[in-house]
């Protein structure tokens, strides 16, 4: 029965006995279900078929029950998730709309007005003002101005008739009503919803909406650490129950939980725009990708081993189970090193709990998602043979170094330069040392965080950048001479410094949402790499170490041991 159920769900929410399951968790806990009353009929037709009812609501119970000694051994009392629809452009376009920037706060251009654009008759330009800057923007078929603006400010947006803003901007829906089904999936990854593209009937001018839904660990049917959802989409079904749920929802793209405020339901001051969970699953039967449509299925299913490793982070990872099987509080090795850096340190305390200027939020949930990752971008068995060449523990070195590669950044912003690594290096070398880290280590990891170098490179690279052709390539040349001189510096080999330093650079990237997105490829392990790895071709040649022989053995190898 267990089986049956949950392998029909991932085909269909909407099926028959999905349906029998929303109905059984609506009857057994008091909850809401939107079923008609044929739906209804045909699901008790259905339970029929595998025990009644009765047999279904059972086990609703029991696997509830199951759950929340999960989320109690886990140490939390509640859940923040995410779930994208596919809704008519005409009903969103119809609500009203509040733009914030990455760290949630309004942004509010002014002076905005809409003037003929000469170049092109018949073509409009939305021309206004922000942060003391002027603006120009094109106006778009079926765009508002409102929204030529939004898009002119966005992150990465074209800066030919002006600034570029250079965050990110989020789009609010703030008149929103939700009516919710006898059971939803959700995912706890924010870019599974916010790449969402719908399958089924789609409807009229599509347009994404993404909720973020703040839940009580009471609504929590199941989680992914059962192994019965759609472990791809890291995927959480939530009851429909009387249990005050928080929402709120966001135009294209939803920002993280971190950076912005939870959510919080307004009342509508317009239009409001109603989203009735069970009726959109009748069009769109199932909101993940594992389905039997095309394209959303294929994309999806080439990403399963990427991000299969990721659950939910409180659970196998971050809070590994104890000789008698239960769920831990301890955390994860990069949880734990922060947590001690936090307890001797107080300064790092209190900076961890600072705003990272980023879309992530605080330093600390920034420098958690690099811990994270770190493993995969560099084997043990690698940093094994760099520290037997080095002399020490570089793994435990880099472990510390991570953790600390952003602590001085609110310092920096507060200045007005985040590039400004001062701040980070006076913390970081009173740290190392404090933690017994010999003046030796303390010289390479400031050598490997002291600069940006190749992350300035890579913007300024870009499409919108200055460097082109020659001159990128010229310049990228510099930057591995850069890198070759500060590994001479502190005499480590320039292969293994090389090594250190990409694999910083891309597990640091690659813990920026937007950044991993768009300009990043992931293989199956995990292991991210630039799209453009072409234009560090320079720099990765230095990672490549020439043949040896070995002094010991008088062997030719193809690695130096």
């Amino acid at each position: 029965l267990i089986q049956e159920i949950w392998s029909r769900w991932k085909q269909s929410s909407s099926g028959a006995l999905s349906q029998a399951l929303q109905l059984a968790a609506a009857n057994e806990f008091g909850g809401h279900h939107r079923l008609t009353a044929e739906e209804v009929e045909g699901a008790k037709q259905t339970a029929d078929e595998f025990g009644g009812m009765g047999r279904l609501q059972a086990y609703v119970r029991a696997q509830w029950e199951v759950t929340q000694t999960v989320m109690n051994k886990s140490g939390h009392d509640q859940v923040e998730v995410y779930r994208g629809l596919m809704l008519p452009g005409q009903e969103v376009n119809g609500t009203s709309h509040e733009y914030v920037g990455s760290t949630g706060e309004p942004i509010q251009p002014t002076n905005m007005r809409v003037v003929d654009n000469p170049p092109k008759p018949g073509q409009k330009v939305v021309q206004f003002e922000f942060a003391g800057d002027k603006f120009a923007v094109e106006l778009g078929a079926n765009e508002t101005p409102e929204q030529a603006m939004m898009r002119r400010l966005a992150r990465g947006a074209a800066s030919g008739m002006g600034k570029s803003y250079g965050r990110d901007v989020y789009t609010k829906l703030p008149a929103l009503q939700l009516q919710r089904a006898g059971a939803q999936s959700t995912t706890s990854t924010r870019q599974v919803a916010n790449d969402w593209n719908g399958v089924g009937i789609r409807p009229e001018d599509p347009t994404r909406v993404v909720l973020r839904i703040a839940a009580p660990a009471t609504s929590i049917l199941s989680l992914p650490v059962f192994g019965q959802n759609a472990q791809s989409e890291h995927e959480l079904v939530l009851m429909g129950t009387n249990d005050r749920w928080y929402w709120d929802a966001w135009r294209t793209t939803a920002p993280g939980f971190g950076s912005h405020p939870r959510p919080r339901v307004r009342k509508a001051d317009t239009h409001p725009l109603v989203l009735d969970l069970q009726a959109l699953d009748r069009g769109q039967p199932h909101w993940l990708s594992d389905t039997d449509f095309t394209g959303v299925q294929a994309r999806a299913q080439r990403q399963v081993g990427r991000r299969a490793r990721r659950v939910l982070k409180w659970e196998e990872e971050e809070h590994p189970r104890n000789p008698q099987g239960e769920f831990t509080k301890a955390g994860s090795r990069g949880a734990a090193i922060m947590q001690h850096l936090k307890d001797q340190h107080p300064l790092v305390a209190k900076n961890y709990s600072r705003s990272s200027g980023t879309e992530i939020g605080s330093v600390a949930a920034h420098t958690a998602d690099v811990l994270r990752d770190w493993p995969n971008q560099i084997s043990s068995k690698e940093l094994a043979g760099i520290s037997r060449r080095w002399g020490s523990d570089v793994g435990k070195l880099m472990d510390t170094t991570l953790a600390l590669h952003d602590i001085g950044k609110p310092d920096a912003l507060a200045e007005g330069n985040k590039y400004n690594s001062m701040h980070t290096v006076k913390i970081l070398h009173d740290v190392l040392a404090k933690e017994g880290f010999s003046p030796k280590d303390v010289a390479l990891a400031t050598e490997l965080i002291n600069h940006d170098l190749i992350g300035r490179f890579m913007i300024q690279a870009g499409e919108w950048g200055e460097l082109k052709g020659d001159e990128r390539t010229a310049r990228a040349h510099e930057i591995a001479d850069l890198i070759r001189q500060k590994a001479e510096k502190v005499g480590m080999d320039v292969a293994d410094f090389a090594t250190l330093q990409l694999a910083f650079y891309h597990t640091d990237s690659g813990a920026y949402p937007y950044v991993r997105r768009n300009f990043m490829r992931e293989d199956a392990h995990g292991k991210v790499s630039m799209k453009r790895a072409e234009w560090l071709a320079p720099l990765i040649a230095l990672t490549a170490r020439k043949r040896a022989i070995d002094c010991q053995y008088g062997r030719v190898l193809r690695v130096c041991r």
